[in-house]
């Protein structure tokens, strides 16, 4: 059961290392083609549901940085101010725009005109690239964090520990605890959904990071029903050989989870991690949708003008839809 990273289109390397410990393979859609060397992610599957007009696409996304370098925050405060002055006065308004205005009234839409799928690659596209640079900046302040104590402790004769060789997961630091989900989440749901319903296959477990997303969903669907919370448990160095895969673990722990009944008690699930430093120590909690698939499921989160795909039966056995999200430390060091 290979689970959907969502509704990002991108991940960062903390995520990853946090994903990493509970699943062996994770999924993540893209609006376009990734570049050479975008691909080569250990543990992540690259999904393109859409590879349509993808030059169009590209330039399109340059029109909007384009503009939007030009065009400073009172540039845009500015240009509102003035359409809304515009819808006033008609009389202003030049022959050419009347008649265009005109030919749109009798003309009727078609789909090249309401390019719903095309709007939601743009947007996650353009999304995209603002969590990566926001992910950097956020990288750069923790970075500049445990330099400034690594710094104090210098100075107060304190020794500092040496960095461990093994990659970890790095804490969110109080200062800057970035949500990436927080902002335009409910368009964020609907350009993404686009995505999955365009997505060949049968999904059922989909993950995030993002509070703000579990809330955005915990909101418009009342039905989800918490079922499980997973945590990790150390194993010591000698019991490591012993130890049962966590991925086999996880794994049976969710086929069980979604053949019990609908009303099944919320059950706590320790799973083997042979990591003692709790600071790496990452907990899961998962939510059901019972009797949903995960297209008919999401499908309340498009955009209106949206076609709903026609709904087709998984090949598995379950037609419910799981949605987890990973819970790490906050800690400071």
């Amino acid at each position: 059961m290979i689970p959907v990273f969502f509704p990002f289109t991108s991940i960062s390397k903390n995520d990853r290392a946090s994903l990493s410990l509970w699943f062996h393979r994770i999924a993540i859609y893209r609006p376009a083609t990734p570049k050479a060397g975008e691909t080569d992610l250990a543990g992540i599957e690259i999904r393109v549901p859409l590879h349509q007009d993808e030059n169009r696409l590209e330039a399109m996304c340059k029109s909007f940085r384009e503009w939007g370098l030009l065009h400073r925050p009172e540039d845009l405060a500015l240009l509102k101010i003035t359409q809304q002055e515009e819808s006033r006065l008609v009389g202003e308004k030049t022959a050419s725009q009347i008649r265009n205005a005109l030919r749109r009234c009798q003309e009727p839409e078609t789909d090249s005109q309401v390019d719903v799928q095309m709007q939601a690659r743009i947007f996650l596209q353009l999304a995209q690239e603002f969590d990566q640079q926001q992910a950097e900046i956020g990288r750069g302040i923790r970075s500049a964090e445990v330099m400034e104590r690594e710094m104090v402790r210098n100075l107060m004769g304190t020794a500092v520990p040496v960095a461990s060789a093994q990659p970890s997961i790095v804490p969110q630091s109080p200062s800057f605890a970035h949500d990436p989900g927080a902002y335009m989440t409910v368009q964020r749901l609907a350009a993404w959904t686009c995505l999955l319903n365009q997505d060949t296959h049968d999904n059922v477990l989909f993950i995030t990071q993002s509070r703000a997303v579990l809330e955005s969903l915990l909101e418009s669907a009342p039905e989800m029903n918490r079922i499980a919370t997973f945590a990790q448990r150390p194993v010591h160095a000698e019991d490591i050989r012993a130890a049962t895969n966590p991925f086999q673990v996880m794994e049976e722990a969710l086929v069980r989870l979604l053949r019990a009944p609908v009303d099944a008690p919320l059950e706590q699930i320790s799973v083997p991690f042979p990591e003692p430093n709790p600071e790496q120590r990452v907990g899961m909690d998962l939510f059901r949708v019972a009797g949903l698939s995960p297209q008919r499921f999401f499908s309340r989160f498009a955009a209106p003008d949206v076609e709903k795909p026609e709904p087709r039966e998984p090949s598995s056995s379950f037609s419910d839809t799981l949605i987890g999200i990973i819970t790490t430390p906050c800690m400071d060091e």
